[in-house]
């Protein structure tokens, strides 16, 4: 992912977030508004219905003078200019919240019209007087002044806000999604950053690696035609050791360079029609060394033809090859043949093997398997990720299949260009065909 294109991303996705964040507390406004609208409108309700039935007032008559005044969203007085029963005035307060819903605690208090002076005040619990269903006779009455009584809900915005639950709900995953994209934000940006100074370390690493390489294999070239070397063949056995060291250290800066390139494209591949046969052949014919450990089998004599990119290819087996040898020390095989209109290519050793959580890791870049601090095996961690590159470019598919001490195989898929058999034996198909259909319509006429 290129750089405009990330940012074209980031600022996308912020927008969309920051869009819904702002619609849902928009929502979430305006429904916390609806509810304490509700939760009012419902209390002066209730408070009609508490001084229509304590005065037997008709509906009308309350309209025309609206005793009931909100004071704040959660106090309301009531002009009753006549005399007050609190025990009418609590019972009646109880039964009607009830009615409507309202099972908020509350207090309430009367007071004397002249002097605004509380007569009598008292909380109500309402979870204690949901089965209160008739007046008490144990508190005062006025009958002789003119009285108002205010009512207070002190738990009125918890009232709301349980109204609200989804809402809040919904807000909370959004803000959780939010943190969760912020995260993933900056862990791509520094993965990103990560990933560039790797990419051009290791770029400058193997340009700087290749200048001595090539100086140092120009020289031994010199060394090696000089006829004081050749004239001792202990000397020229160590240049030739050093030589093919040398080759190695460019093959695997080669290797180096060529990942860090596939890395942003797909290598150009020079595909052709070859036989996999003569391939792992001469590919196997590279571990001098090795000829008696690596035993090469094919269920045909005849060509295996598959179109591919010749370099990569050798590239790719001596990788896997190279592997199994040096993490076994028994017989390597090396399988190939068709089956069905696949073309499977088995590398399979008796090594030490990997476990399970191990196999999906083993085709990452730099991954070698944690063994402490001794190193036994010497390497990058570049062999088996360059042999899934190979086949991702080619559109081949590799499988591993691996036991702890009992050994690993390795599994490439390849779609056989052509079938896999030769040409004598189809013109002879072809020429018998031909002639049973000419006896056919000879024995015909």
């Amino acid at each position: 992912m290129n750089n405009r294109t990330l940012r074209i991303f980031i600022l996308t996705g912020t927008l969309a977030i920051l869009a819904i964040i702002g619609i849902q507390l928009y929502l979430l406004h305006e429904a916390f508004n609806d509810q304490q609208n509700k939760f009012s409108h419902s209390v002066q309700i209730a408070l009609l219905e508490v001084i229509q039935k304590m005065y037997k007032q008709d509906a009308e008559n309350l309209k025309n003078y609206s005793p009931v005044k909100q004071v704040s969203n959660n106090y309301f007085i009531v002009d009753v200019n006549d005399h007050i029963d609190a025990n009418l005035l609590e019972f009646y307060l109880i039964t009607e919240l009830n009615d409507l819903g309202i099972t908020e605690d509350f207090e309430y208090a009367i007071y004397n019209c002249e002097t605004d002076q509380m007569l009598y005040g008292s909380y109500v619990h309402m979870s204690d007087s949901k089965h209160a269903r008739h007046p008490t006779t144990s508190l005062p009455t006025y009958p002789n002044l003119v009285y108002y009584f205010g009512v207070h809900f002190p738990g009125q915005i918890n009232y709301v806000l349980r109204s609200l639950r989804i809402w809040i709900f919904l807000a909370s995953v959004t803000m959780i999604i939010l943190f969760i994209f912020a995260y993933a934000i900056v862990t791509i940006l520094q993965q990103k950053r990560l990933s560039e100074l790797q990419r051009d370390f290791v770029n400058n690493m193997t340009h700087e690696f290749k200048t001595p390489i090539t100086a140092t294999r120009l020289a031994l070239d010199s060394l090696l035609t000089a006829p004081e070397i050749q004239a001792h063949s202990k000397l020229q056995t160590f240049l030739l050791i050093i030589q093919q060291q040398n080759s190695r250290l460019n093959q695997q800066v080669e290797r180096i360079l060529q990942l860090a390139v596939s890395d942003k494209k797909q290598l150009p591949l020079h595909k052709e029609s070859i036989d996999l046969i003569s391939v792992l052949k001469q590919t196997t014919a590279s571990f001098p060394k090795d000829q008696d450990r690596i035993h090469l089998h094919s269920d045909r004599n005849t060509p295996l033809k598959i179109t591919a990119d010749t370099l990569h290819l050798s590239c790719m087996l001596f990788n896997l090859i190279d592997n199994a040898l040096k993490y076994s020390t028994n017989q390597v095989e090396i399988t190939a043949g068709l089956e069905g209109r696949l073309l499977r290519l088995k590398v399979k050793d008796s090594g030490i093997g990997m476990e399970i959580r191990e196999l999906k890791k083993i085709f990452n870049k730099f991954y070698r398997i944690p063994t402490g601090a001794v190193h036994n095996v010497k390497g990058f961690g570049l062999g088996l990720y360059y042999v899934h590159q190979v086949c991702r470019w080619h559109g081949w598919r590799v499988k591993v299949e691996s036991t702890p001490g009992k050994g690993t195989e390795f599994c490439v898929e390849i779609p056989a260009s052509q079938p896999a058999w030769n040409s004598t034996a189809t013109i002879t198909w072809f020429l018998l065909r031909r002639h049973c259909k000419i006896l056919t319509n000879d024995g015909g006429s």
